[in-house]
């Protein structure tokens, strides 16, 4: 029985969302550590805390982060960017489901082996009356079908 869902996102068990967030700057030429820093402000308010606990969509936090950032200097950091990582990267594929599963109100992801059982308010969730399984083997392709069941949510 699968009793807890843990969602790292520190580089422990997968790697670190910054070096994302970083690329994305640099790409962009926007200031160095803008993501982190307007995450890190007002930390328990703020867009990135708000769309966590699913009390804004993702338009409204895009407006907000957006808004937030430029308040610390840096214009057009966010703006719908939230999808903003390399489609192969897990790190990012996973930060991409936990964004998904948040504004869609679901608290915990739980696969196991090739079943995937969502949990909303403490119920879980079926499809068509039935769990939806997996195809995909490696990770990657994992959570990119985890983010295509949570779209059609």
């Amino acid at each position: 029985m699968i009793e807890a869902v843990i969602w790292d996102f520190g580089g422990v068990l997968t790697s670190s969302p910054f070096e994302a967030f970083a690329r994305f700057e640099a790409e962009r030429g926007l200031p160095a550590d803008i993501i982190r820093r307007t995450n890190a402000d007002n930390h328990l308010e703020n867009a990135w805390a708000k769309f966590e606990r699913a009390e804004v969509d993702a338009d409204t936090f895009d407006a907000l982060f957006a808004a937030e950032s430029l308040a610390l200097g840096a214009e057009g950091v966010w703006c719908g960017s939230v999808w903003l990582c390399s489609e192969e990267d897990v790190a990012n594929q996973a930060i991409k489901a936990k964004f998904l599963a948040a504004a869609r109100g679901i608290t915990s992801i739980e696969v196991k082996d090739d079943k995937i059982m969502l949990t909303r308010e403490g119920e879980y969730i079926q499809v068509g009356h039935k769990f939806p399984r997996l195809t995909k083997k490696e990770p990657v392709g994992k959570l990119k079908e985890i983010r295509k069941l949570l779209l059609a949510l």
